[in-house]
């Protein structure tokens, strides 16, 4: 199967960022357990993937992952290698954290056969790097763009988030335009969400943190699509922007619901309709693969509604939903079952219909999700 994604997910952190709900732990005392635990999934992994997957793209998340030595990094890249089959031209990507890296460390991941840096800048204003918790400065942020084009990587992401408590556009505007000046081939650019089970969920509950309004929301991404529209960045996505030819394949491949394999505490995977997740705590993964047993928690096959409503939803962050495809799929008449609904968006200027596509405005981007709920 082409078009395989493959995830790894390395949990440990040197501290939790209040906002992050992605599993981590600020502990890196078990690190070596991880890769042998790793190692054994993927050996039990490789039976079911390997005889007809070609993985096209390889991302390993977080968590920190640019906490691994080189060492541990090159143990992780053989066996995903011994195990898998990746393309050629593999897209491989890997997550780093601006105060965890060198120059050194980055040329020896290039080295290693990495042709993707996903860095997490967030911000270059220390005042609200320090309001989320990041253990980087906005100087190291600018320093690892730099070291990261000397040691060979031609392929850049940057994450930000906006939609801050007390975030003005003028703020936000420094940081795009420090963004465009370090010329990332992709950029990411996230409202700040409150998660459930984060500490920020609990700071907002209290009263200690008040989120700004949808309309400070709505301005801020209109500016964000402007201003990156402005430098050459295309919106493909509601909060991913990219050069031409330097969309995340690793990302559209999720989107387009091609087959994923995730490896690691709480990573997912999906294929032929079903998807599955595996044990959520780094100790109860080590423990079950030491014991012989695969991690997984759970798994689900998706009904012929769920896979039309995963359709729409992933569809509509992508700004573009085809009728053409729902109505052969599913056996339904998609346009004349949401006419009346379709004529009533195109009136506000939310959507516009092309032969058989629903194509999202910018206003529309900014309530896709609203609008897919609608929908299902």
């Amino acid at each position: 199967m082409r078009g395989s994604g493959l995830y790894i997910h390395v949990p440990f952190c040197e501290r939790k960022c209040f906002y992050c709900d992605f599993y981590s732990v600020a502990s890196r005392r078990v690190e070596e357990d991880f890769l042998g635990a790793l190692e054994r999934e993927a050996g039990f992994r490789r039976v079911e993937w390997a005889g007809d997957t070609l993985f096209e793209t390889l991302y390993i998340g977080g968590g920190t992952p640019s906490l691994l030595s080189i060492s541990q990094l090159e143990c992780l890249l053989l066996l995903v290698r011994r195990n898998f089959h990746l393309a050629e031209d593999a897209e491989m990507t890997i997550e780093v954290n601006p105060g965890t890296v060198t120059e050194e460390w980055l040329r020896a991941a290039h080295g290693l056969g990495l042709n993707r840096l996903s860095i997490g800048a967030q911000s270059f204003d220390d005042g609200i790097l320090r309001w989320l918790m990041r253990i980087h400065t906005s100087r190291e942020a600018v320093r690892a763009c730099k070291d990261a084009r000397r040691s060979g990587f031609t392929n850049l992401s940057l994450d930000l988030i906006y939609s801050l408590p007390g975030l003005s556009i003028d703020v936000w505007e420094r940081t795009l335009r420090k963004a465009v000046e370090l010329a990332p081939e992709h950029i990411s650019a996230y409202s700040l969400i409150v998660e459930p089970g984060t500490s920020l969920e609990e700071s907002v509950r209290s009263g200690e943190v008040e989120m700004p309004g949808d309309d400070a929301e709505a301005l801020s991404f209109e500016f964000t699509v402007d201003y990156l529209a402005a430098a050459g960045y295309e919106q493909y996505e509601v909060s991913n922007y990219a050069k031409r030819g330097f969309r995340s394949r690793h990302n559209v491949n999720y989107w387009e619901r091609k087959p994923y394999l995730g490896l690691g505490p709480s990573a997912h995977s999906f294929r032929d309709g079903v998807r599955s997740w595996n044990v959520p705590l780094l100790d109860e993964y080590i423990r079950t693969l030491q014991e012989g047993t695969l991690p997984v928690a759970g798994e689900e096959r998706l009904t012929a509604a769920e896979e039309m409503e995963e359709i729409i939803f992933l569809g509509m962050r992508q700004g573009k939903i085809d009728l053409r495809e729902i109505e052969a799929r599913f056996n339904i008449s998609a346009e004349r079952r949401w006419v009346d609904r379709f004529r009533e968006w195109e009136g506000l200027g939310l959507i516009r219909l092309d032969e058989g596509r629903v194509l999202l405005t910018r206003k529309g981007l900014l309530m896709a999700e609203e609008l897919a709920e609608r929908l299902v």
